[in-house]
């Protein structure tokens, strides 16, 4: 009832906006699908024996990173398709981009080039619609519930990589050795991106998208469509507790688990005959805690803070060089990780401590507070000089009415005389 009561307005147009938010969403399940599914393919032998490599780390690396490498550039890039099509249209396109990159990947090639073709052009879809639909959500989105529905990104994101081991698994025990057993889990891609750029086909087009390119009765109309009512009037962590805490601290709470993993695997004997021990458990427990602590902060909180944090003039740009930095650390990351955990040992925990206390410190110290703030105030959050000039414009404005008021006052008055 929290969420209903929380936002003004009929609560048809609060189920619509937050039915909206976690649709559009789905671009982050086709990201967190992905990123799963392709571990598992490539430790089964039918995939092995199509594409006829033996260098299983290296291709695991390159099929990672020509992906992550694509949609970097995408998301870099969209901003100015999005700034001219609409946020609606630009998503539609990158789904029937990234379907086509999934088809490069299944048909029956037996070339790992062409399956890297395929990675390339997925990555450019994936890439644009996950730097696109944060925009479109943060400009639909009633303010009392951004946050909560902006992180649903990430809430479909482990949602997707979830889904995907399960189905890794049900091919590599339920199917016989053949090419379809890697060919269904890569295939599936097609029904959330396909049901995402056509189920678009029946929503509006961004309101505040709309309103800058003064198309103010398709703006209207669109307000009226998401609020569910023509009157005045992204998870749920993000929004019972204030943006820059949550990040903060869980950086810090990170940091802690990864150095207690690099002191226990540091001051305890390794496993013997592949047994269990106190200390693998406790690692394995420490691993466990991290991710889900990401999950409630660092998962989920910058999708919509970089979405809200812009004002609409320049919000496609913004947006795009912050999804895109998570694109390049992805391809980096999935590039050097594998070698520097053989170089580096359980040494590589303590470097992600140490970036994650950076992170904290950053947020800490230059972060702004966003929670429960419409996207038209972040002009005056940051201080930015247009907050002043619209200020003006908008007192110049109010003291005209009041001065052509005072006037119509005064003819009236001439006339009764």
């Amino acid at each position: 009832m929290g969420i209903f009561t929380a936002v003004p307005g009929p609560r048809k147009g609060k189920i619509r906006a937050i039915c909206f938010g976690f649709f559009v969403a789905l671009s982050g399940f086709l990201f967190g699908y992905d990123t799963g599914i392709v571990g598992g393919v490539l430790t089964l032998k039918s995939y092995k024996d199509d594409f006829r490599f033996t260098n299983n780390t290296k291709v695991s690396a390159i099929m990672v990173s020509v992906q992550n490498a694509g949609a970097f550039i995408a998301a870099l890039g969209v901003f100015a398709v999005s700034e001219r099509f609409g946020r609606r249209k630009t998503i539609m396109a990158a789904m029937c981009l990234f379907c086509t990159g999934v088809i490069l990947q299944v048909i029956p090639s037996h070339s790992l080039a062409c399956f890297y073709l395929g990675r390339i052009v997925a990555g450019f879809g994936l890439g644009a619609g996950t730097a696109v639909s944060p925009t479109y959500n943060a400009e639909m989105a009633p303010k009392e519930i951004r946050g909560m529905l902006g992180s649903g990104m990430q809430w479909l994101f482990a949602l997707g990589v979830m889904i995907s081991y399960w189905i890794d698994y049900g091919v590599s025990v339920g199917l016989p050795v053949s090419s379809k057993q890697w060919q269904i889990p890569v295939g599936l891609q097609l029904v959330p991106a396909a049901v995402l750029g056509l189920g678009l086909i029946g929503c509006k087009e961004s309101v505040r998208w709309l309103a800058k390119k003064e198309r103010f009765d398709e703006a209207w109309e669109s307000l009226c469509w998401i609020r569910g009512d023509d009157g005045e009037y992204i998870l749920f962590f993000s929004e019972k507790w204030n943006r820059r805490p949550t990040l903060y601290i869980s950086g810090l709470l990170m940091a802690c688990c990864f150095v207690i993993v690099n002191v226990v695997n540091k001051t305890t004997p390794g496993p013997k005959n592949h047994q269990a021990t106190p200390a693998g458990i406790a690692t394995v427990a420490m691993v466990f805690l991290t991710n889900s602590i990401y999950q409630f902060s660092w998962g989920p909180l910058p999708w919509p803070y970089a979405a809200e944090i812009f004002p609409t003039r320049i919000r496609e740009v913004g947006t795009s060089v912050g999804v895109s930095t998570q694109w390049l650390f992805n391809f980096l990351f999935s590039l050097v990780t594998p070698y520097m955990i053989v170089s580096w040992g359980s040494y590589t925990f303590t470097f992600y401590a140490i970036l994650d206390i950076t992170m904290a410190t950053l947020v800490f110290l230059f972060l702004k507070e966003t929670k429960g703030k419409s996207v038209e105030e972040m002009e005056t959050i940051f201080h930015s000089r247009a907050a002043f000039d619209v200020e003006l414009a908008r007192k110049q404005g109010m003291e005209g009415k009041f001065e052509s008021h005072a006037e119509e006052i005064e003819v009236h008055e001439l006339k009764g005389n």
